[in-house]
C-alpha cells in the first residue's frame, strides 16, 4: 500500500514538473514573455529571448516611444552558456534597421541589472523619435560555437 502511494506521489510530481517546464519552454519559444509575477513599471514592456549560438538576431514586439532620451532595459533573468558576450539593442518597428548602440553583456553577468541603449544619429537625424515605434533585439556573439543565452526583463523604447 505504501509503495502504491509513493508511486502515485512520484508520478504526480513528475507531471507537475513537466507542466511547469513546458510552460516555460512555450513562453521562451515565443521570444516574448507573458506578464511576470508583477506588472512592469509604467511605460515599460516585457521581453524574453532565447538566443542560439552563432549570432542569430532575435527581435521582440515593437512599442511606441513616449519618453525622450535613451531606451532603458532592466534584466531580471540572464544565463549564458556560450562563453562569449551577448548584445541587446533597439531596432526599427519591423526590426530591419538598427536604431541604437548595442549594449554588450558579459557571459558571467548576474540578473537584476539595468542599462541604457543610446539611439544613433543617422544622416544627421536622431533616431529616438517620440511617437515612433521601436522593438528590442538581442543576439549571442557570432564567435560563439556552442551553448545559448536566455535573457528576460522589461524595456522602455
Amino acid at each position: 500500500m505504501k509503495r502504491a502511494i509513493r508511486l502515485i506521489a512520484t508520478i504526480l510530481c513528475i507531471v507537475a514538473l513537466s507542466a511547469g517546464l513546458f510552460t516555460a519552454y512555450a513562453a521562451a519559444k515565443n521570444n516574448e514573455s507573458a506578464k511576470g509575477p508583477t506588472d512592469p513599471p509604467e511605460g515599460y514592456y516585457n521581453f524574453a529571448f532565447t538566443l542560439p549560438y552563432g549570432g542569430m538576431v532575435k527581435k521582440g514586439t515593437s512599442h511606441q516611444k513616449v519618453v525622450a532620451g535613451s531606451a532603458q532595459f532592466i534584466v531580471y533573468s540572464y544565463t549564458n552558456s556560450t562563453g562569449y558576450y551577448s548584445y541587446v539593442n533597439v531596432r526599427s518597428s519591423d526590426g530591419s534597421t538598427i536604431k541604437g548602440t548595442a549594449h554588450n553583456i558579459h557571459p558571467g553577468s548576474t540578473p537584476s541589472f539595468s542599462f541604457p541603449v543610446d539611439y544613433l544619429i543617422i544622416n544627421g537625424v536622431y533616431q529616438g523619435i517620440i511617437n515612433m515605434y521601436y522593438c528590442p533585439s538581442a543576439q549571442a556573439s557570432s564567435s560563439s560555437i556552442a551553448g545559448s543565452v536566455y535573457i528576460s526583463g522589461v524595456w522602455r523604447p
